[in-house]
């Protein structure tokens, strides 16, 4: 995998990496890139694209969010549609939620930023236990 500026000279089969906005339109983030698209990209003046390029033994990021929130084995949840690399996961029912820090840990670690940047693990803060309300999370952690 690739990631950086590429000229849209090169950025056919590409994945964008940030939304694109041009006169008529947008192009989302993730989009894949193809020949009419660059075609356009060329007509709006846009000369470079931070995206992606995705060697075959690669995962997309959706099928990666995905993976990582099916190995989560836990009853009584729900996972959203992958998209924009994420997956939401919903309570089924009514509770407490407790939090298994080290699970979570292991999983904040398959994730973890390089280059110097903070890691999502040092800005974990975890609460304990948090109220369910109506199926969601409540922000106030329970006593």
């Amino acid at each position: 995998m690739k990631f950086g500026e590429f000229s849209v000279d090169d950025a056919d089969g590409l994945v964008l990496a940030r939304a694109l906005r041009l006169p008529e339109g947008v192009f989302s983030k993730g989009h894949i890139l193809h020949r009419d698209d660059v075609t356009r990209l060329r007509q709006a003046g846009v000369r470079q694209v931070t995206a992606v390029r995705i060697d075959n033994e690669d995962v997309g990021e959706d099928q990666a969010a995905l993976m990582l929130a099916q190995s989560i084995s836990v009853d009584h949840i729900r996972l959203s549609e992958a998209t924009a690399g994420r997956v939401n996961i919903h309570a089924t029912v009514k509770g407490i939620f407790s939090v298994d820090k080290a699970m979570v840990d292991r999983l904040l670690d398959t994730r973890a930023c390089s280059g110097g940047r903070t890691t999502r693990r040092e800005r974990y803060r975890p609460h304990g236990r948090r109220r369910l309300v109506d199926g969601s999370a409540d922000a106030a952690a329970a006593a």
